[in-house]
C-alpha cells in the first residue's frame, strides 16, 4: 500500500486491474462488490441515498497533492454516471480525526459535495460543517441491539 501512495491515479488503477484480475476467481462470499446494474437499481429507492467514497479508499492525508481531489472527482463522476443522479454526499475514506486535512475538506467542497461525514462519533448540530459531519459506525445489529445503540448515541452516552 505504501508503494502505491507514490503512483499517479493512473498508474494505480492499472496496478489494481492487474491484481483485480489475479483474485477475480476468488470466492467473495457475501462480501462481494455492487454491480454497476445493482448500484442504479439502489439509487432509484426513495430511501437510499447512494453517496461517494472515493476510488481507491485510501487515507486522504496519506496521498500527494492533487490526488485526492481526482478521486473525489473520478467516483463522483462514476456514481453520477451509473446512477443518472447527481452524487452530492461524501463519506471519507477512514475518515478518523488525524486521517482529515483542511486540504481533504477543501477539496470535498470544490468537488461539488453538499455534505461529507467523517468517521468519528458524534451529533450534528445545525452550526456542524457539512463538509465534515460527524457519523456513528454501525454494524450488522440487529433490530434490538441498533434500537439500543441509537438511543445510546441520541442520549449521549456513544
Amino acid at each position: 500500500v505504501r508503494l502505491c501512495r507514490a503512483l499517479s491515479l493512473e498508474e494505480r488503477g492499472t496496478l489494481l486491474e492487474d491484481l483485480k484480475g489475479q483474485v477475480e476467481s476468488w470466492p467473495l462470499g457475501d462480501h462481494r462488490r455492487l454491480t454497476p446494474d445493482e448500484v442504479a437499481r439502489l439509487a432509484a429507492s426513495s430511501v437510499i441515498e447512494v453517496g461517494s467514497h472515493a476510488v481507491s479508499h485510501t487515507v486522504p492525508g496519506g496521498l500527494t497533492p492533487g490526488v485526492f481531489p481526482e478521486e473525489l472527482r473520478s467516483s463522483k463522476e462514476y456514481l453520477e454516471q451509473v446512477t443518472e443522479r447527481a452524487v452530492d454526499l461524501l463519506a471519507y475514506p477512514f475518515g478518523a480525526r488525524g486521517d482529515l486535512t483542511a486540504a481533504s475538506i477543501r477539496s470535498a467542497r470544490q468537488c461539488g459535495y453538499a455534505a461529507a461525514c467523517a468517521n468519528y462519533a458524534g451529533l450534528v448540530w445545525r452550526w456542524s460543517d457539512l463538509h465534515s459531519l460527524h457519523r456513528f459506525l454501525v454494524r450488522d445489529w440487529d433490530g434490538e441491539a441498533l434500537g439500543q445503540k441509537l438511543e445510546d448515541w441520541f442520549d449521549g452516552r456513544a
